[in-house]
């Protein structure tokens, strides 16, 4: 209902306004210009800005490359197994200390006995 009555007073609006520039004598009047965008862009004297949408848009395709290079999986293996591995060794000299010790306490104690 709210939808209904903002429409209804906007249509009055636009009708009221109308109806005082035909009284005053004012005519509305469209133009239409058919042309391509760079043809808009002299007709309004806008700048010229494709060399600089080339350029960048170069450079976000070689950041997006570089960026899509480095998430396949070969780099991914690549960049994650040296540190897996490397902590996988360290645990198990970890867990191999941790043995010998115990092995070596063991020892220790059958001999003493």
């Amino acid at each position: 209902m709210r939808a209904t009555v903002f429409h209804y007073l906007v249509c009055k609006s636009v009708r009221q306004r109308r109806s005082r520039l035909l009284e005053k004598g004012i005519m509305k009047i469209n133009v239409e210009i058919d042309c391509t965008p760079e043809e808009a862009r002299t007709l309004f004297g806008l700048p010229d800005v494709k060399p600089l949408q080339e350029t960048l848009m170069a450079q976000i395709e070689a950041r997006t490359t570089k960026m899509l290079a480095a998430m396949e999986p070969e780099a991914l293996f690549k960049m994650w197994l040296p540190a897996g591995m490397q902590g996988l060794e360290e645990w198990q000299k970890f867990v191999w200390s941790i043995f010998s010790r115990a092995a070596a306490a063991a020892g220790n104690e059958a001999k003493g006995s």
